[in-house]
């Protein structure tokens, strides 16, 4: 500790024990092991789905609206039992896209999905595995991705002959289409990793999807939730005045 005396102020300054060069030689290795442990192939943050904090949910109560209404998307809410009514919606989503996927089968996307199941898995914060053995994972994923593929796109005007009526045209009601939109592209934690969809969209095959040799069918976004922050960041005019993601028509 050194003194300054100036007049009738004394100044203390702190003197550190090592020099600069250990601090920057310190931050150094913290910041590669935090780039080790926190990335993988591509600069891409392995954890992006996330639970809200148990004490912040706790001190703002119903301030904080965070659980899904109609759909569980992912792990963090599977099995609540208010939501099971739209399980059946999921494995109609798995038939249509079947239908548009000529000569893919079921196990098709199944060991698709297994070949990156550990990089899905890393995607979430808190997983339990005793919870979310191989198999039951799997069919989550696959049955989350399809029915936010049947959201995004109106595949039952293309089954030939009809299926079924997609959830477009049987849960867009006013009421329904805003609590869904909700559950889908707002909640932390009601969210799958954008690489499910594009595994899906590249074994499929299917015409009326993107192309997937152009690239990721979100872009840069980790998940839907991403994709909506990332189109508020790029222009929040037009985001506020009604021209973002609320509807599955604009996602690309």
């Amino acid at each position: 500790m050194m003194e300054l005396q100036e007049e009738n102020t004394t100044i203390q300054i702190q003197e550190d024990a090592a020099p600069i060069s250990d601090w920057v030689a310190d931050i150094t290795n913290d910041y590669d092991d935090y780039v080790s442990l926190g990335t993988r192939g591509g600069g891409q943050s392995v954890k992006c789905i996330f639970k809200w904090p148990h004490d912040l949910v706790q001190l703002l109560g119903k301030g904080i609206d965070h659980e899904p209404k109609l759909v569980a998307i992912g792990p963090y809410h599977h099995g609540r039992r208010d939501l099971q009514p739209m399980e059946d919606h999921k494995k109609k989503a798995l038939f249509r896209v079947l239908s548009l996927s000529p000569g893919v089968k079921v196990s098709s996307f199944v060991e698709a999905l297994k070949q990156r199941e550990q990089e899905l898995r890393d995607q979430y914060d808190e997983l339990d595995t005793r919870n979310w053995p191989s198999d039951s994972f799997i069919k989550m994923m696959l049955l989350d991705g399809c029915f936010l593929l049947d959201m995004l796109f109106p595949l039952d005007a293309f089954v030939e002959p009809p299926l079924d009526q997609s959830i477009n045209n049987q849960l867009f009601d006013t009421y329904r289409e805003n609590v869904l939109v909700r559950d889908v592209f707002y909640l932390l934690e009601n969210q799958i990793p954008g690489l499910v969809l594009d595994v899906l969209v590249k074994v499929g095959n299917c015409k009326y999807f993107p192309d997937p040799s152009k690239g990721p069918l979100l872009h840069e976004a980790l998940h839907l939730l991403d994709y909506v922050r990332r189109r508020f960041m790029l222009d929040p005019k037009a985001f506020i005045d009604g021209e973002s993601c609320d509807s599955p028509s604009n996602v690309p």
